[in-house]
């Protein structure tokens, strides 16, 4: 895969700036607190009142927490037993146990309930979110082959929010890349780059092909991934707004950089 002229790209390995790392983060939680209600049927009941388990779980004492946590997870787990339990409800709640069941150190259950949220008629948003908590589950357990295939689902499923697809393909390309499928890996971050709306996305994006390659010691293809991210962003970046502010803050930041100035400096020496 080109990325521009190897001379040109040489030239921008001395350009560098100093900076920090984004952070890729885990999946955010997906549901706000809900008050039981007489109004409310009964699978909106029995999930109120699980969140209420749930919050006492994250006010109990160190001794009493995983009982608290096991309780509450109990408890979302049977709102797919109510009668009038919707498939969206039932995948939310099963979303939320399988949290409970991995701070309770219990992964094997966790992941039967993620599991259980990417079936049926669930819809996209709430699918999505299970195959990329999936995702996550087996990236933490370091099984790569199972990671990704999780991710890959995320990413693909249709009618989610793009955030969320684009988040899970970016996971998924550094499964490929510790199962040392790095082309593979390097075509889903280039689409994301390239086809993003979010800036920010594109910009991590950008900075994990470049250091795909500092990985596989190309120092001029990784610059010249860089120069591109520099190049598709210039606009944004010289803005004099706060979002440009936010702009020149991440791209400082990009992980890439430290790494492609050590790399640099080691290539030197090792001469």
């Amino acid at each position: 895969m080109s990325v521009g002229a190897r001379s040109a790209a040489a030239a921008a390995l001395v350009l560098l700036a100093a900076g920090g790392a984004l952070s890729e983060e885990d999946p955010p939680r997906p549901s706000a607190p809900v008050e039981p209600s007489p109004a409310q049927g009964a699978a909106e009941r029995a999930f109120a009142r699980a969140q209420q388990l749930q919050r006492a779980a994250r006010e109990a004492l160190a001794g009493e927490r995983r009982a608290a946590q096991l309780s509450a997870a109990a408890a979302f787990r049977a709102v797919r037993e109510a009668p009038d339990a919707s498939a969206e409800l039932s995948a939310r709640a099963a979303l939320e146990a399988a949290e409970l069941l991995l701070a309770a150190r219990d992964p094997a259950a966790a992941r039967d309930e993620l599991v259980r949220a990417t079936r049926g008629e669930v819809p996209a948003l709430w699918r999505c979110r299970a195959w990329a908590q999936l995702g996550a589950l087996e990236r933490r357990a370091e099984r790569w082959t199972e990671a990704l295939g999780a991710f890959l689902r995320a990413a693909r499923v249709e009618g989610a929010p793009a955030q969320l697809r684009e988040d899970a393909a970016c996971a998924a390309a550094r499964a490929h890349f510790e199962l040392g499928e790095f082309d593979a890996g390097r075509r889903l971050l280039r689409e994301v780059a390239e086809d993003s709306r979010n800036v920010f996305t594109r910009i991590r994006a950008y900075d994990a092909w470049a250091a795909s390659y500092v990985r596989t010691r190309d120092l001029e293809a990784a610059a010249g991934v860089l120069e591109l991210c520099r190049t598709a962003t210039r606009e944004l970046a010289f803005e004099e707004t706060p979002r440009g502010e936010r702009v020149r803050l991440a791209l400082e930041r990009m992980r890439v950089i430290g790494a492609l100035e050590r790399a640099v400096a080691a290539r030197r020496d090792a001469r």
